[in-house]
């Protein structure tokens, strides 16, 4: 998210892990399930590349209101609308919204129309392409990955060329990663969820997640 919004968070504020879902179906993930309750940041790329992002944390009554937060939020949308790299695309507020069970926890939703609107307006690293795209683009792919299971199948630089038409995700953000195809491979410290979705909270400088 924008600089101001970063530091929005920082004094504690942020999207409702009671926010029910019931459009996410990962109908492309590994074990592949319902994800019915948001209760941690993540975001969510679709396959034409439309991203969605929640965005939860700590809300401070002492700072703010849910009102005051809202404002904050689309001040923060509606000035990088006006002003910002937006190339014709929208960021829309979804939801700005205090945890049912614990009003000390609220969620921020936004969905960006690209991937490269995201990127702008939060100032971090998001890639959603083939492999070979990422490899124009001069992303690095001499990593490790593997297949998520325990003692499963590990890959590295050759093989992830060889793979020159399938789909990769490289994510910055330390979040939960709902992905729009089937998992294939991810990178090393990144965590295959059972609902299908990727835990890159624990990865290293970025995500990597390949898809077919």
């Amino acid at each position: 998210m924008g600089i101001l919004m970063r530091e929005v968070i920082k004094r504690g504020v942020l999207l409702s892990a009671a926010f029910i879902l019931s459009m996410l179906i990962f109908s492309g993930c590994t074990q592949v399930q319902e994800l019915s309750v948001i209760t941690d940041s993540a975001i969510k790329i679709t396959d034409k590349g439309v991203v969605t992002s929640y965005l939860v944390d700590d809300f401070d009554k002492a700072y703010y209101d849910l009102a005051e937060l809202e404002q904050m939020v689309m001040d923060e949308v509606n000035q990088y609308m006006n002003f910002g790299s937006s190339d014709g695309k929208s960021i829309s507020v979804e939801a700005v919204e205090l945890l049912e069970e614990n009003s000390s926890k609220a969620m921020v939703a936004l969905k960006y129309d690209s991937v490269d609107l995201y990127k702008d307006f939060n100032g971090v690293e998001l890639f959603y392409g083939t492999v070979a795209q990422a490899n124009e683009a001069g992303y690095d792919l001499d990593i490790t990955m593997t297949d998520g299971v325990s003692d499963g199948v590990t890959i590295g630089k050759d093989q992830i060329y060889d793979m020159g038409k399938q789909y990769i995700l490289i994510v910055e953000d330390k979040v939960r990663i709902i992905c729009p195809k089937k998992i294939q491979y991810i990178s090393e410290g990144a965590v295959l969820e059972s609902d299908g979705s990727v835990n890159a909270s624990q990865d290293g400088e970025y995500t990597y997640i390949i898809m077919k």
